[in-house]
């Protein structure tokens, strides 16, 4: 237990390297691409291994009992434990832990203002900044329509458009793909077209992501318009969880409370997420009708309003920041 324990501490500075500083920003910059390497691989690869359970929620919710798909999950898991072995090979806590200055001074950059108070003082005052909340519950509403698609998107597909198993998991299996490229261009909308304004940005794919939402729930039963749904809802939402799932946040804040920041961020959005999931379970039982030959019909209107409104909120929620945040 102390050894777990162990692991999520910040470890202890080890003795400064002797090196030039050429060396030392090169060092820095392997490390720095071996956590980013770490995180996405390690990510990515416990999202194939979630994933997987919403693939076997219809044969589940029909038969009661696993079945073949059982072969999916075991390889998911084995995804998932790769995942682990990346993180803990590859991730690094801080620089100082390797020998090197603070992240500061290796991005040249000035003192912050804060740089005189203590972490846990900045945290407190994280914990009690408005913006950084109104930012959290913005990012739970999007997390609300993002699990609603990854979770129910594919019994939504069989049940009210008549898709089979293959073409429900095939189509929503889209939007996680397009998610990646989403997520990847998100710093360059930011950066180069907006000048590092995210919140322009994030009112654009928030309407994108509620107007794709719209369009799979009310388009049609075409394959390719709830497949241009998913690509649009797969690119929106991998620029959100970006933007108001994390760095709009620590844009605020100090560099020592980004941890705080993202803490608080992440902890609101998972729980809404689970949230949703009970709350969407209770909207599509709730309107479940059974027919006399057995047959049961599902009627997803309240839990599609739902899911829409949710989207709507997310990314208005946003614009109450729009004043200057208070400096720490």
């Amino acid at each position: 237990m102390n050894r777990i324990s162990r692991f999520y501490r910040i470890s202890a500075p080890a003795p400064a390297r002797e090196m030039d500083e050429a060396a030392r920003d090169k060092y820095y910059r392997r490390l720095r691409m071996q956590a980013f390497i770490a995180a996405t691989l390690g990510y990515s690869l416990y999202y194939v291994c979630r994933t997987s359970l919403n693939v076997m929620k219809k044969p589940i919710l029909d038969s009661g009992s696993l079945d073949a798909s059982q072969l999916g999950v075991i390889g998911s898991a084995i995804a998932g434990a790769i995942g682990v072995v990346v993180i803990l090979l590859m991730l690094h806590d801080t620089p100082e832990s390797k020998g090197l200055p603070p992240v500061e001074a290796l991005a040249h950059e000035k003192p912050a203002a804060s740089a005189d108070k203590s972490v846990k003082e900045i945290q407190k005052q994280v914990l009690r900044t408005p913006a950084v909340w109104i930012l959290a519950a913005a990012s739970a509403f999007m997390y609300i329509s993002r699990y609603a698609i990854n979770g129910w998107g594919v019994l939504f597909l069989q049940e009210a458009k008549g898709f089979s198993d293959v073409e429900a998991i095939s189509v929503v299996s889209i939007n996680a793909l397009l998610g990646i490229l989403g997520t990847v261009l998100s710093g360059w909308f930011s950066d180069k077209l907006f000048k590092g304004d995210r919140k322009v940005p994030a009112l654009i794919f928030g309407v994108l992501n509620a107007a794709a939402l719209a369009l799979f729930f009310y388009g049609g039963n075409a394959m390719w318009v709830n497949v241009l749904s998913m690509v649009l809802f797969g690119i929106a939402i991998g620029v959100l969880i970006c933007f108001l799932g994390g760095l709009m946040a620590v844009d605020i804040v100090p560099r020592k409370a980004t941890g705080a920041a993202l803490g608080v961020v992440g902890m609101t959005s998972y729980i809404a997420a689970g949230i949703q999931d009970v709350a969407s379970g209770w909207l599509i039982d709730s309107n479940i009708t059974v027919a006399a030959d057995g047959v049961k019909h599902y009627d997803f209107g309240p839990v599609a309003i739902f899911w829409l409104a949710a989207a709507v909120i997310s990314f208005l929620l946003p614009l109450l920041n729009r004043g200057k945040v208070k400096e720490f």
